[in-house]
């Protein structure tokens, strides 16, 4: 479930950067607790935006940097899937400057 949680951030973080764009992933343990954060310097979103990622009743899509499609639906499936795994899923997101996801869950090791 986290590998796809994962590669799905990865994948939005790519679509919505420009073609040789840079996308940060790392990893922090405290605690019993890890926290991975995606990050991607593309085209942003703004807060009313952001606000509305997870809703399953507002399914939201728009094309990538490239006019790539997608469903609208992998933000939410992640949400769940990351619920599932015990912890929250956050976004932080400025207009024309890039996205941070953070996904934060029990370290089961």
């Amino acid at each position: 479930m986290l590998g796809m949680v994962i590669r799905n951030l990865i994948s939005n973080a790519i679509k919505f950067s420009s073609r040789w764009g840079k996308v940060d992933v790392y990893a922090l343990q405290k605690g019993n607790q890890v926290k991975i954060f995606v990050t991607d310097y593309g085209v942003g979103m703004p807060k009313e935006t952001t606000d509305r990622l997870f809703d399953a009743l507002e399914s939201m899509t728009q094309p990538g940097t490239m006019n790539e499609q997608g469903s609208g639906l992998g933000l939410i499936i992640c949400k769940q899937l990351v619920t599932d795994l015990g912890g929250p899923i956050k976004v932080i997101s400025k207009p024309q400057r890039g996205s941070t996801f953070t996904v934060s869950f029990p370290n089961f090791s």
